[in-house]
């Protein structure tokens, strides 16, 4: 897959890509190339992804709004798929790197700190391990993974919805 000029970047193109192929299964969609999907810039952020090319996607996308070095993309995704299997999407999510379960909000993980001793993964698993309610198990990344706190939409069910 080469860059596409009309949306500007591969980020893009991946999710303009995957939100064809979740449309061409649906009834209404199919046969139809409607423009609005074209424009398209980023993952949309209360879809949970499904599948290793969503998960990528939206992924690349929420690298790229939280402004978060791309070289953290490989152990980040290890990280935002877990999340994301639990139905988290991406609105979830940066709703929990910016505030505590009270609400209270929190500084974001480039806010003053020293990068290289506070590491994007580590900051990230920290997070998540403040929002869970169940005791953290395991060796390496054993954190128990939360409830979304915010509901996600299926990827069809968000297009009918917001562009029928």
């Amino acid at each position: 897959m080469g860059h596409d000029t009309r949306t500007g970047s591969l980020d893009a193109e991946i999710v303009v890509e995957e939100i064809f192929k979740v449309l061409h299964k649906v009834a209404g969609f199919q046969g139809m190339r409607h423009m609005w999907i074209a424009n398209l810039r980023e993952w949309p952020s209360k879809v949970a992804p499904v599948g290793e090319d969503q998960t990528h996607a939206a992924t690349l996308s929420l690298i790229s709004r939280a402004e978060w070095p791309s070289s953290e993309l490989r152990d980040l995704k290890r990280e935002l798929t877990k999340l994301y299997e639990a139905g988290w999407c991406n609105h979830s999510i940066m709703d929990m790197l910016d505030h505590d379960p009270d609400g209270r909000r929190v500084a974001p993980w480039n806010n003053g700190r020293d990068k290289r001793s506070t590491g994007l993964v580590k900051y990230f698993r920290w997070r998540v391990r403040n929002w869970s309610t169940e005791p953290v198990s395991g060796a390496a990344t054993g954190l128990a993974v939360p409830v979304p706190h915010i509901p996600a939409v299926s990827c069809a069910d968000w297009a009918m919805h917001a562009h029928a």
